[in-house]
Formats: structure tokens, sequence, C-alpha cells
């Protein structure tokens, strides 16, 4: 942990007024564990320091002295822009935050990787980019369907024998191609 941590972490607790043995039970650790802490005689974990970072009401990187500003900015769903209906009304059901923003990120990630592609106008890459994202959201139906014990797990599986025959066809299309 770097110099700063302990400096911080003893700045806030004063700041407060409050005492090192009410700030380690609030924290839940001893005190002994606080005053190593703050003198720098021990690192602790990363899930401390958000601990702390809460507790304090500052940013993790503020306690680690990276910026002077104690609170940062939060983001939250009405924040990000959205230009489909369906993120709309996903948004308007009650629905965990976290499915929301992370459908709007994701949803915003793809409109911006394909303007991109566009403006490039390349082809091969824009089908290899295709391909990787096809692939993902294959690999996360397969997911959510497994997850189901309903679900037959067989529904994804491959016989040995048509995966050899893909192998051979596979090989096969790639000889032809290359032969002049």
């Amino acid at each position: 942990m770097n110099k700063d941590f302990s400096r911080i972490l003893t700045l806030l607790r004063e700041e407060r007024g409050l005492s090192q043995k009410k700030a380690a039970s609030d924290l839940g650790i001893s005190q002994p564990l606080l005053s190593h802490y703050e003198n720098g005689l021990r690192e602790c974990s990363l899930d401390f320091v958000i601990k702390v970072a809460d507790y304090y009401e500052v940013t993790c990187d503020y306690l680690l002295g990276r910026t002077n500003v104690k609170a940062g900015g939060q983001i939250v769903i009405s924040d990000i822009p959205q230009d489909d209906e369906s993120i709309q009304s996903f948004s308007e059901k009650k629905s965990n935050m976290i499915t929301v923003l992370n459908k709007k990120i994701i949803f915003n990630s793809l409109n911006i990787i394909f303007d991109i592609l566009e403006k490039i106008n390349h082809k091969g890459l824009t089908s290899e980019c295709s391909k990787y994202l096809m692939s993902a959201a294959y690999s996360i139906f397969r997911l959510l369907y497994s997850s189901n014990p309903h679900n037959s797990q067989n529904m994804f599986s491959v016989s040995m024998k048509d995966r050899n025959e893909n192998v051979f066809y596979t090989a096969n299309r790639h000889k032809k191609n290359k032969t002049p």
C-alpha cells in the first residue's frame, strides 16, 4: 500500500473526531489492527479500502492519494444515453439497476463499435468483430440455458462424429482456398 493511505486514513478519522477504538469497531476490525494500518505497519485488503471509502464517504482514489477530490461522481442510469425503446421500457419496469445499467452500456458500446467499423469500411474486420460478438452472445445463451436444471444439458453438445466431420470439412475448405 502506498504511504498516503495511512496518512489519509488517520486524517479522515481525526477530522471526524473519532477515536481509533470507535472507528475500528465501526469498520469491523480491532483497534490494534487499525493502528497498524494508520502507522503503515500492515497493508490492508482491497475490501477494506472499499469499506473505509464507504465509511468516510470518499473515493478509493482519494484514500490512496491519487486525487485531492474526496467525493467522486457516481453514474446513474439516466446519465447514460439510450437510443433503443426496448431499453426505455426495460428501465421503466422495476428492474435491477445493475441490469439496466449494463444493458445501456453494452448497447451504446455496440453502437460505437459498429460506427467505427462503418468508418473504417473494412469487410474482413467487420466480419471478424461480428463473429466474435456473435460467439460471445452464443456463449451467454448457452450459459443461461444450461443454468436451468430443467433444460436438456445435451442441447448444445456435438457428437464426436459431427465434430470430426466439421474438422474434415473445414480443413478441406481451407486447402481449396489456398490453391492458386
